[in-house]
């Protein structure tokens, strides 16, 4: 008797790289008597690769109001009092959302403003390092003054025609 040796050859479907489908086979014997052709049973497993959806980066440019109406309570007159939250808390806690979940491959840039554009900072990549200075940006942001939208307006505008052609990015502004 001589010993089996297995070879195993996988069609791999136009568009996926061979390391991406593992195909193994085991027989069930481990011998085949000399002289003999025998038809075998095999187990043959399929391992395909995890699906990775991953989504195109983004450039994001955030116009945050940070007037003086942005100190009082959402949907009421007046200052929050003890335990409330006031309108520029909850703006930052949803920017804080927004910055934890862009990812490493997406931009962001802020413009802040009130009677003016007070804050107006590049598109920049959120790696580590970005996330973690444009996180402490946002929680220094404070409001005051009047509201004065279209200038914050036009820097967002102006950031977005600027960039390289990308057409697989998606603008949002807020």
């Amino acid at each position: 008797m001589h010993a089996l040796q297995v070879t195993a050859t996988a069609a791999v479907p136009q568009g996926m790289k061979e390391d991406e489908l593992k195909v193994t086979t085991t027989p069930i014997v481990t011998a085949i008597p000399q002289g003999k052709e025998e038809e075998l049973e095999v187990l043959v497993q399929v391992k395909a690769p995890e699906k990775v959806v991953e989504r195109a980066p983004i450039d994001l440019v955030a116009v945050l109001d940070v007037s003086g109406s942005m100190n009082s309570l959402p949907n009421k007159k007046g200052k929050p009092g003890k335990g409330e939250q006031s309108r520029l808390d909850h703006l930052k806690a949803a920017m804080e959302f927004v910055i934890n979940n862009l990812g490493e491959r997406d931009r962001l840039a802020i413009v802040a403003f009130n009677s003016e554009v007070t804050c107006n900072t590049e598109l920049s990549q959120i790696s580590v390092g970005g996330r973690k200075s444009t996180l402490e940006l946002v929680k220094k942001l404070e409001a005051s003054g009047g509201t004065s939208f279209k200038p914050a307006l036009q820097a967002a505008v102006k950031k977005l025609q600027k960039r390289e052609s990308e057409k697989d990015t998606i603008n949002y502004m807020t």
